[in-house]
């Protein structure tokens, strides 16, 4: 029953989730609103599907790279990657 009640739940908080957002621009603060700007403009269309390997997860990556650089962020690992 308690698995139903999730379920339920979670289809109607995305029954109750716009198919567009108006982007608005964001911060280094992690908020709602961020995350939401964030979230459409990777799941919009113009990323193609988002595929490993395919021109949509390249324009993902890039899109998420551009990001973490914007907020200041240095990659951790071995040379620079």
């Amino acid at each position: 029953m308690r698995l139903f009640r999730s379920i339920t739940a979670t289809v109607f908080a995305l029954a109750q989730t716009p198919r567009t957002h108006a982007p608005r621009p964001t911060s280094a603060d992690i908020t709602a609103d961020d995350v939401r700007t964030r979230t459409y403009i990777i799941a919009d269309d113009s990323m193609e599907g988002r595929d490993t390997g395919r021109r949509g997860g390249e324009r993902s990556a890039r899109y998420i790279r551009a990001e973490l650089k914007r907020l200041g962020l240095e990659p951790a690992g071995d040379n620079g990657t």
